[in-house]
């Protein structure tokens, strides 16, 4: 058995705490959506505790269907991405410089082995 189905099949059979996540369903053309709807009601009685979902699509059907509200989630903002990026990349330490230094070790070598092979290249300066 893969190892996804065995995580599954652990967190279905002994904790029952899960969550759904569901994209794509703006894409479903709209002849489609009972067949939506009777999935969602199949995650609702299994041991589904919330089902997300990507966009507002059937969001006015499927509260009436379902009792319940929808909540839309706020994008970050460009500010907050960069301060939440920073934050993650410091919390990594030596891993992230590691990696960094090896990606432009990599590079180097296949920019290298590009002037060996297909003549020069011209790299104009870059500056960060």
């Amino acid at each position: 058995m893969q190892l996804e189905k065995q995580l599954f099949s652990y967190n279905y059979n002994s904790t029952g705490n899960m969550a759904a996540l569901i994209d794509g369903l703006d894409e479903v053309g709209p002849h489609y959506a009972e067949e939506v709807t009777q999935l969602l009601r199949i995650l609702v009685k299994i041991k589904i505790r919330k089902i997300w979902m990507s966009r507002n699509f059937m969001k006015g059907q499927l509260e009436q269907e379902f009792q319940c509200q929808a909540y839309p989630l706020i994008s970050f903002s460009v500010e907050y991405q960069k301060s939440f990026l920073l934050k993650f990349l410091n919390q990594k330490g030596d891993y992230v410089k590691d990696l960094a230094n090896r990606v432009f070790e990599l590079s180097c070598k296949y920019l290298s082995d590009r002037q060996k092979f297909h003549g020069s290249i011209s790299v104009g300066n870059v500056t960060g």
